[in-house]
């Protein structure tokens, strides 16, 4: 009997509730929809977060086509001012690292999409 409670012990987390041999589902990429077609007429929708696109895809319907940008895209750089003084304090923005892959997929659906809406957190 001892051995039976040190074998479930072992095991934690979600696939401690799960029954062993149960299958799980696999997640569905909502980032910037890899192998999906581009937006082809429907409105785009952009949000930061894969998870808060499968959400807002839910209610928003057919007529809508929901990416995330998996955070944020651009910020001011780190190694200047990252402002203009002369042109009235006008921002330089920089594309940060490993983020040129996700603007680019976003810029061909934004291409067919008949309206862009940016839902980006308040940060």
């Amino acid at each position: 009997m001892a051995k039976i409670a040190a074998k479930r012990g072992s095991r934690t987390g979600k696939a401690a509730r799960r029954p062993e041999g149960a299958k799980t589902r696999a997640r569905r990429s909502a980032s910037t929809g890899k192998g999906k077609a581009a937006a082809g007429g429907k409105n785009l929708v952009i949000v930061e977060s894969p998870a808060k696109a499968r959400t807002i895809n839910r209610y928003l319907g057919p007529d809508y086509v929901v990416r995330a940008s998996m955070g944020h895209v651009r910020d001011l750089p780190s190694k200047s001012l990252g402002v203009d003084l002369e042109k009235d304090f006008e921002p330089t923005y920089e594309l940060l690292d490993g983020k040129k892959k996700y603007v680019t997929e976003l810029r061909k659906y934004a291409k067919s999409a008949p309206q862009v809406f940016l839902a980006n957190d308040l940060d």
